[in-house]
């Protein structure tokens, strides 16, 4: 049996309609401090928990998250869930991970998110094959975060703290459609690609 360590890889999953500099900011948390190998960016076809909305077309949110990251060290972005298509499952998307690329896994989430744990698509096989990075996001400390995960799962959770940040992507849609400046809630390259592009107005 070899020894080699696997290396750490996370697992950050979202819309990215469009991702802005909260996003990056999430993505560093984390990388740095728990000690990340790599934060792999995955846009998704659609969110399952989430209303159906119109959405900026898939590969355009690929282009720019590649552009929000791409002179990011040890971040890289997926299409593994836009080539699928349909609704994006991170079950599906972890398994089909794990055969292409054995590492450690964790799945990136808010605290927040964790309220709606048991709704996710095979959680507890989640639980078996990855761990979560949980950014804690006021008004949820530790404690808070865990109420609805099932206890035997609590072990399996690293939680990651950076200041609170505002910004999102319907903030963003938002200000494109009215015309208001966005230029401090994305970076140069992506509000240059959405401009020549035409996105969201």
């Amino acid at each position: 049996m070899s020894d080699k360590v696997l290396p750490k890889i996370a697992l950050f999953g979202g819309t990215f309609d469009p991702p802005h500099l909260a996003h990056l900011e999430v993505a560093r948390a984390v990388r740095d401090q728990l000690a990340m190998d790599d934060v792999v960016w995955i846009p998704a076809s659609r969110n399952p928990l989430k209303p159906m909305k119109e959405m900026a077309p898939p590969r355009k949110r690929l282009k720019m998250v590649e552009l929000t990251i791409r002179e990011e060290p040890h971040m890289s972005l997926s299409d593994i869930e836009i080539s699928r298509g349909g609704h994006s499952f991170t079950i599906e998307t972890l398994m089909e991970l794990r055969e292409i690329m054995p590492s450690q896994f964790w799945i990136m989430v808010g605290s927040d998110a964790l309220d709606q744990i048991l709704d996710w698509k095979s959680y507890d096989k989640l639980f078996r094959f990855a761990r979560f990075a949980a950014v804690l996001r006021p008004p949820h400390d530790r404690s808070r975060a865990l109420l609805h995960v099932p206890d035997d799962f609590h072990e399996q959770i690293d939680f990651v703290e950076m200041p609170p940040m505002t910004h999102s992507g319907t903030q963003i849609r938002d200000f494109v459609e009215r015309g208001e400046p966005y230029d401090h809630l994305v970076t140069p390259a992506v509000q240059q690609y959405i401009q020549e592009n035409k996105l969201y107005v």
